[in-house]
C-alpha cells in the first residue's frame, strides 16, 4: 500500500467534531489542546486569553476559567493532569496554571 493510501486510510476514520465554545473568545484561535482523561479543553487566543472549557455536554461547552496575557497567546497544552496547564505567547512569557497563575519565564527584548 502506497504512503497516499495509507492516508487516505487513515483520514476516512477520522472523526471530526465541531464544538460549541461559549463564551467565545472575542479574536481567532491559535491552539486547541483537549486533555487526555477528561472532557477540558484549552484554548489559546489572539485575545491575549487562555480559555479552559468543560466539554461534558457533548458538543457545547462551558466556560470554567480565563487567563490573561499581556499579547496574543500562541500555545497551550495540559500538565501532568488536567490541574496544570501551561501557556506561551507573544509577550515572551512561559505560564503555569494550577488553581492560580505562575509566570515561569520572560524574556526582555
Amino acid at each position: 500500500m502506497s504512503v497516499i493510501q495509507q492516508t487516505c486510510c487513515f483520514l476516512s476514520n477520522l472523526v471530526i467534531a465541531v464544538y460549541n465554545l461559549s463564551p467565545a473568545p472575542e479574536d481567532a484561535l491559535s491552539a486547541v489542546q483537549f486533555s487526555p482523561t477528561s472532557y477540558r479543553l484549552l484554548a489559546a487566543a489572539w485575545d491575549r486569553n487562555v480559555y479552559l472549557y468543560d466539554a461534558q455536554q457533548g458538543l457545547d461547552t462551558n466556560l470554567l476559567q480565563t487567563y490573561q496575557h499581556r499579547a496574543p497567546v500562541l500555545d497551550v497544552c495540559f500538565g501532568e493532569d488536567e490541574s496544570v496547564a501551561y501557556s506561551g505567547g507573544l509577550d515572551w512569557d512561559v505560564r503555569r496554571y494550577a488553581g492560580d497563575c505562575i509566570l515561569l519565564s520572560s524574556i526582555d527584548c
